[in-house]
């Protein structure tokens, strides 16, 4: 893994030369490959695990700085499953990296088989030059999360090859293209994900379009590699096996498009809420809501209590703080009904649908998360139990 960091971005994993690294990207470096990437580098085959199965013990803490490789890693000894890239033999290596070329190009000439949604080589090529110069250093070459800053950083960057994200807005567990482009626009409150809103919109959009090529990617050499180390291996005709994958995810990424959940109901909020005793009576409907859709069960004592829990990358993570009024998906109402209807699958936060909670619950939900934080929002008895 550290041959393979070296070979894309330097590789030195001293936080100081990452933050140097970001520095001269920031700054607008001369060098003669500053819009985009090489014409010789290529997409190096994964070399870290595939977390195939979770450890069922939940972990006692966050991993130490700058160890997430070793941490993922040693969820082998814990009882998790991991498939290892490693394992492959060099002609095997060879094999799959040259058919992942032939389906996705280079750094610098990526595309797309079929251009889904319409996308060509030409704006992959613009996202790719983007994505170089605002994102690698963070979320790597390969969208693997592993940049040069990327291990030193918590929560982690995303890492795209899993074709899993937390903040999205469709029933299908993938995010639309505005979610994208919010996410990109106005970063992620509480981690170290920025915002890029001074970005003319096509480069946000081509940012969005390079996001969805290193998903699909990803997630077809995730499966490739799974199963060319499984008991059968990969199929005689390992092209056939690389369509009908990539096309299953292409077929999910539309779907996410078709299945965007709206969020009509938001007319009662905070703002117009009624009479003060019409308002203490939805909070204490939305803190009733709170216990009974199970969103206690994971943020105990309303996310004070410590506690982790594994994403879907095999990171530990922690439910966040309510009490707080930190929300890194975004805490306007629209947004966090979105949470609650969509869930956030990768760390494990389940989707609450509308036979658990109707529209007008899920309002008084919202509103009691927002009041929550400012204790004088809350009517007299929740305030001293919850801040005993």
């Amino acid at each position: 893994m550290r041959r393979h960091l070296q070979h894309r971005l330097g590789g030195n994993k001293t936080i100081m030369i990452g933050l140097v690294l970001a520095l001269i990207v920031l700054s607008g470096c001369s060098s003669s490959d500053s819009v985009g990437y090489d014409s010789h580098l290529r997409f190096l085959l994964r070399e870290d695990p595939i977390v195939d199965q979770l450890p069922k013990t939940p972990p006692a803490e966050l991993h130490a700085n700058g160890k997430l490789l070793e941490a993922i890693a040693e969820l082998k000894n814990l009882g998790g499953v991991l498939t290892d890239p490693k394992e492959l033999s060099k002609n095997e290596r060879e094999k799959l990296t040259a058919l992942l070329e032939s389906r996705f190009g280079t750094p610098a000439a990526p595309r797309l088989p079929g251009e889904p949604f319409g996308i060509t080589p030409q704006q992959l090529a613009t996202g790719s030059g983007l994505y170089k110069t605002k994102c690698a250093q963070c979320h790597g070459m390969n969208g693997d999360g592993r940049g040069p800053t990327g291990i030193w950083v918590y929560p982690h960057p995303r890492d795209f090859r899993l074709a899993r994200f937390k903040y999205v807005s469709s029933s299908v567990g993938l995010p639309t293209r505005d979610d994208l482009a919010t996410m990109i626009k106005v970063g992620i409150n509480g981690n170290s994900m920025p915002g890029f809103a001074l970005l003319p919109p096509e480069q946000i959009e081509a940012l969005v379009t390079y996001t969805v090529f290193l998903s699909l990617r990803g997630r077809v050499e995730t499966e490739l590699i799974r199963t060319a180390l499984s008991e059968d291996g990969y199929p005689e005709i390992p092209d056939q096996f690389v369509d009908q994958v990539y096309s299953r995810w292409v077929s999910k990424w539309h779907s996410a498009e078709a299945r965007s959940v709206p969020a009509e109901l938001l007319s009662r909020t905070v703002q117009d809420g009624g009479t003060s005793e019409d308002y203490d009576s939805r909070i204490r409907r939305g803190h009733a809501a709170f216990q009974t859709a199970g969103c206690a069960s994971c943020h105990k004592d309303y996310g004070r209590e410590t506690h982790y829990l594994y994403d879907v990358w095999g990171v530990a993570v922690r439910p966040s703080n309510l009490t707080l009024g930190v929300y890194r998906g975004g805490g306007e109402p629209t947004e966090l009904y979105h949470r609650i209807r969509c869930g956030i699958s990768p760390s494990g936060m389940p989707e609450v649908n509308e036979t658990t909670l109707s529209d007008e619950r899920v309002s008084d939900l919202i509103l009691f998360l927002k009041a929550l934080p400012v204790p004088r929002h809350l009517p007299p008895d929740l305030r001293s139990s919850i801040y005993r």
